[in-house]
């Protein structure tokens, strides 16, 4: 469940950034929650998921979460277009 749990939130956080790009803050509109809680949401789930899979090297994961979370971060700290 690990495996699926962690590809889900990969293409979430995927599709979430892919809209952000195109249509900045406004793509956070269709929400029932702000930008910031999505994204502090978000991030939370990716920490949870890298503390849980640990170290191990075998998951091709692993890199694509901490790209996302980085992604994540920089957006949140990104002013309001």
């Amino acid at each position: 469940s690990l495996w699926v749990i962690t590809a889900d939130t990969i293409s979430n956080v995927s599709d979430i950034l892919r809209d952000y790009e195109i249509d900045h803050n406004s793509a956070f509109s269709h929400f029932n929650a702000s930008k910031e809680d999505i994204l502090g949401n978000y991030r939370s789930v990716i920490d949870a998921l890298l503390e849980r899979w640990g170290t191990k090297a075998e998951n091709p994961m692993i890199m694509d979460l901490r790209a996302l979370a980085d992604d994540l971060k920089r957006i949140t700290t990104e002013r309001s277009n």
